[in-house]
């Protein structure tokens, strides 16, 4: 937990085993793997039991990643995306109790002028 600070994640931070970081440009064969360590070590150090992909780029893996890993390999868009599915599904809306400000006005210009005030 030191990696995070232990502190950024409410509601969260006594759930979370670990955080590893791995930085890439490209989704290749070699980030492929280096990606599967990091995940294997992880589960052998933490004894984790799910991985969360922090990269949108590698949620194609998603199902690969988790037959091969023996855990749940989450792509974390997708999971949001249902989340905000399964609220709209409850009726659920916006909150209109006031806790947040309202926009400052701003002068819109060229094809957004209508959406101005």
């Amino acid at each position: 937990m030191d990696a995070i600070g232990g502190k950024g994640l409410v509601g969260c931070v006594g759930e979370i085993l670990g955080f590893q970081a791995q930085a890439h440009e490209a989704l290749d064969g070699p980030v492929i793997g280096i990606a599967e360590a990091v995940a294997r070590d992880a589960l052998k150090r933490d004894r984790s039991s799910a991985i969360v992909l922090g990269c949108t780029g590698m949620a194609p893996l998603c199902r690969t990643r988790s037959q091969g890993l023996g855990v749940a390999v989450i792509d974390r868009v997708a999971v949001a995306v249902k989340w905000g599915e399964a609220l709209a599904n409850l009726g659920l809306r916006t909150n209109k109790a006031g806790g947040y400000a309202q926009p400052l006005p701003k002068t819109y210009t060229g094809w957004a002028q209508p959406f101005g005030w």
